[in-house]
């Protein structure tokens, strides 16, 4: 945006010098309305910056095709198939006696003539399984006790196959907490608090550090490394997670700042060995120890605006450009 122009006595300017000025409030006019008509759809900023003027989406950055709706010729379909083995069966037997003659009718010798399939999930419910150690004395007086497993460590607990759904409710469906307890008990009626559904995550955390561990060393060492980053409230203040992927890997980092402190702090960007593919937000161009590339998706956007604002056919051939570009 253009510098502010200093407030002056428009009665003691020179002609030139309102002419000048004219142009300079001008271009900040012109600065401050190309700003509103930025959006999600034609620059890098965030839906969420989008607020209550967000538009329904009308049009797509991969444009239009020449493929009809839906599926295509020659492409299979999948839709539910009939089993060999079926986990139940339910019988239907004919009559026991003819309609026409009333004679009883030999059903043992009957033959199935239709069979139909429905698939179904069972209804659930919890099971609760005893374990139990035991104790025997020998004739000569020693004492024999059997021990629990190392995962029996309490009188009463919870097993791992709930603990299992409470941490994928919350962390893999991002449910809130007191909403996931209240469908764990709708589904299985088993009495789960958030509070205990906290602690499986924090759990579960530490049982996966390795593995995070394991992830962001094969990023740091990735031949090509996209990195992004998105706003988020925890604790109701504003933090930011971090995202590095590749097409196999993907890493999570939260971190209260969004700049250079946080990517410093996760320490897999720095020092990198790969291409770094990002949005062309400041900070990661600090990072001026290899290669960078830009996103293609955001290039797209900003593309779309240059567009929408010069109405000249430049931005629409480089899209198509970018778009065949492998």
């Amino acid at each position: 945006m253009p510098p502010k122009p200093p407030r002056a006595d428009l009665t003691k300017l020179s002609h030139a010098d309102k002419d000048r000025l004219i142009d300079a409030l001008f271009a900040r006019l012109d600065a401050v309305e190309a700003k509103l008509d930025m959006n999600s759809e034609n620059s890098s900023k965030p839906p969420s910056s989008d607020g209550l003027a967000k538009k329904n989406r009308t049009s797509s950055l991969r444009g239009k095709s020449d493929k009809t709706v839906g599926g295509q010729p020659g492409h299979k379909g999948s839709t539910l198939k009939r089993v060999a083995e079926p986990t139940g069966t339910k019988d239907y037997p004919p009559p026991s006696q003819c309609d026409r003659c009333h004679s009883a009718l030999a059903l043992e010798q009957a033959q199935i003539l239709e069979r139909r399939q429905i698939f179904d999930v069972p209804a659930m419910s919890f099971e609760v399984i005893e374990h139990r150690v035991y104790t025997v004395v020998c004739a000569c007086g020693q004492r024999h006790d059997s021990v629990f497993p190392a995962a029996v460590s309490e009188v009463v607990q919870y097993g791992p196959n709930i603990r299992a759904l409470g941490v994928h409710l919350t962390q893999g469906q991002m449910l809130p907490y007191a909403r996931a307890a209240e469908l764990i008990f709708e589904m299985t009626g088993l009495s789960v608090s958030p509070a205990t559904l906290l602690a499986w995550v924090a759990e579960a955390r530490l049982a996966l550090q390795g593995t995070a561990d394991l992830i962001a060393r094969q990023l740091h060492h990735a031949p090509v490394l996209c990195a992004d980053e998105s706003g988020l409230r925890v604790d109701g203040k504003l933090h930011w997670m971090h995202v590095a992927a590749t097409a196999q890997l993907t890493w999570y980092g939260m971190h209260a700042k969004r700049g250079f402190d946080a990517i410093a702090a996760h320490g897999i960007l720095p020092k990198r060995l790969g291409v770094l593919v990002h949005d062309c937000w400041g900070p990661y161009w600090k990072l001026d120890d290899g290669l960078h590339a830009l996103c293609n998706a955001h290039l797209l956007r900003e593309l779309v605006y240059a567009q929408e604002v010069t109405g000249q056919d430049w931005p629409a051939a480089m899209t198509a450009l970018l778009l065949n570009a492998k």
